[in-house]
């Protein structure tokens, strides 16, 4: 049973590779190219000027400023272990050829390929699919600390791995990019991890309130910033042009961002609650009580209507201006469920439903007349003031 696999997990290695499709861009222009598509600051990987990030999350997005896919962005020749935090990266020669590895859903890589080769135009790069090339995995870690002091990393850095820091949040965990030529090698090296399936990484990811690929986007319809790209690194406001900005910039200093993505659980079935120990200690591990409580219980059909109820007399959104309160009385919408895995799910929820104080003041019920509850995003304290963002200024 899925709830006996993940009860007490707290680190564990998951292969993607499936899901996952590697684009290389090699050229001269290439970084002028992909500046000129995406939402965050490519330039950063390569800017001698800069400390280099190990990877960037990003999205590429249509005239219109609807998202395209999203992705995530690395230097091929960074082929070693880096941190988001690593200062003594090798700097490249902007005079040379770069590579850029593009990591893509598999579901939408046909349509990214064509994408990129609609935009080469002129641009003197050649792109080609290089997924044959590596293995791709995550590291989930509760309880992890710092690279550096692993000496695990260090093995895998030895076998000419590429270690990094999912760019969305740290508690994404790892992003490993293996050789094909070193998969052995890399199985032995790993050997300490438990190792799971890639649909406990999905429920994972679910549960922190991240949509990822064409599951959870829409192709050339969604607005990235109500799927929380601000709040997962994945936009630079002080880059530039960019193909799109004009959404992107008008959403975000307007402040018409009046519906984001949340992740949801279903409710225990009749009230039951997993038989665990009381004891265990919840913050150590990948998952929350909420999401062992349902288990067994399917979350709604994607794009299914929600009836979510506040009362917006009492209810105080951190997205809203606290010196107005509202003194509208209690609010009724339909709002939608996106996607879901196993018993959790994200959910489009509009902002001022939600309340800065306690998840639970928001009620929902599913078309079928089921509860659900909000879960805590981990990028929620970003929302509420705990941190301030990572975005660095080009």
């Amino acid at each position: 049973m899925l709830v006996n696999r993940i009860k007490d997990l707290k680190r564990c290695v998951i292969p993607i590779t499936n899901s996952r499709t590697l684009i290389r861009v090699t050229g001269q222009d290439s970084v002028k190219m992909l500046q000129g598509l995406t939402t965050n600051n490519i330039a950063r990987l390569v800017d001698v000027q800069h400390t280099n990030p190990g990877s960037l999350y990003t999205g590429f997005l249509s005239a219109s400023g609807r998202l395209l896919f999203d992705a995530f962005v690395l230097h091929e020749q960074h082929a070693s272990t880096i941190t988001s935090s690593a200062s003594s990266v090798a700097k490249v020669d902007n005079s040379a050829n770069e590579t850029l590895l593009i990591d893509v859903d598999s579901e939408v890589a046909t349509r990214a390929i064509e994408h990129l080769n609609f935009y080469k135009m002129r641009n003197k790069l050649k792109i080609e699919n290089a997924t044959s090339d590596y293995s791709i995995l995550t590291v989930l870690d509760k309880t992890y600390k710092s690279v550096r002091d692993d000496k695990l990393f260090v093995h895998l850095k030895e076998e000419n791995c590429t270690v990094l820091m999912d760019p969305r949040h740290q508690l994404m965990g790892l992003r490993l990019l293996v050789p094909s030529s070193k998969a052995s090698a890399i199985n032995t090296v790993l050997s300490a991890f438990h190792q799971e399936t890639e649909d406990v990484y999905q429920l994972y990811r679910a549960q922190n309130g991240i949509p990822q690929g064409l599951k959870d986007y829409s192709f050339d319809k969604i607005i990235p910033l109500e799927y929380n790209f601000d709040l997962l690194n994945g936009v630079d406001f002080h880059k530039g042009c960019y193909l799109g900005q004009e959404l992107m910039s008008r959403t975000h200093y307007t402040g018409l961002i009046r519906k984001r993505v949340f992740p949801v659980v279903m409710s225990p079935a009749n009230g039951n609650k997993s038989n665990l120990d009381p004891a265990r200690k919840e913050h150590h591990l990948l998952f929350s009580q909420k999401v062992l409580d349902s288990i067994d219980v399917q979350s709604p059909e994607k794009d299914s209507e929600l009836k979510i109820t506040v009362d917006a007399s009492t209810v105080s959104s951190p997205f809203n201006d606290p010196s107005t309160p509202s003194t509208a009385p209690p609010s009724r919408s339909s709002e939608k469920f996106l996607s879901g895995y196993n018993n959790v799910g994200l959910a489009m929820i509009k902002v001022d439903h939600i309340d800065a104080s306690s998840f639970d003041s928001t009620k929902i019920i599913d078309n079928q007349g089921r509860p659900l509850q909000v879960i805590e995003p981990c990028w929620w304290s970003k929302v509420v003031g705990l941190q301030v963002p990572v975005q660095a200024v080009s």
